[in-house]
């Protein structure tokens, strides 16, 4: 991970499951395309997406 991409961080206290939802969603907004390479590679697409906090329906279907 990038000093720059998290300049208001210690990057030794970021753990990468404890933290996931904070260095997806900052990468993503600010990072280079070498860190979303990175954490394409180490988070699933399924981590990534509900990472982000949005809203992409419901798996159970209200009827």
């Amino acid at each position: 991970m990038n000093a720059t991409t998290f300049w208001d961080m210690d990057l030794n206290l970021l753990d990468a499951e404890k933290d996931r939802d904070f260095i997806i969603v900052r990468v993503l907004e600010r990072g280079t395309d070498l860190e979303i390479g990175l954490i394409e590679s180490v988070y699933s697409q399924r981590e990534i997406i509900f990472g982000t906090g949005e809203d992409h329906g419901s798996i159970e279907k209200d009827h």
